[in-house]
């Protein structure tokens, strides 16, 4: 396990494994991995997260394909697999998206409509 801090934990897996297994707590930021679903094609597969900023909280959906990842808010998530319709979703890789300090960035931004150079500690 690798420690950023003591409250802001990065735990990584084999370096073959495409799944980020971490959990960040920090600062009022609060994000757990809930499942993991394998996917159909090879190297993809779904992980599902509960993230939370103070009292404010969205489930999430990363759906990883190899080098890229699709972030959807879970309800979008079901109408985009399911229903095959158009939805919101923020596209990063895969380095960015274990990367606790920019994934955060993108959660507060594009999924929770905080500004995190603005969010009071």
């Amino acid at each position: 396990m690798k420690r950023e801090n003591a409250n802001n934990e990065l735990i990584l897996g084999n370096k073959n494994n495409t799944s980020s297994h971490y959990r960040i707590n920090h600062g009022g930021t609060k994000v757990q991995l809930m499942a993991v679903v394998e996917g159909c094609e090879p190297l993809s597969k779904c992980e599902f997260l509960m993230c939370q900023v103070g009292y404010r909280s969205e489930f999430m959906t990363a759906y990883i394909t190899g080098k890229a990842v699709k972030l959807f808010k879970l309800a979008d998530y079901v109408d985009w697999d399911c229903f095959g319709k158009e939805v919101r979703s923020v596209e990063m890789s895969f380095e960015n998206y274990i990367h606790p300090d920019t994934f955060l960035e993108v959660v507060l931004t594009h999924f929770l409509a905080i500004n995190p150079r603005e969010q009071a500690v």
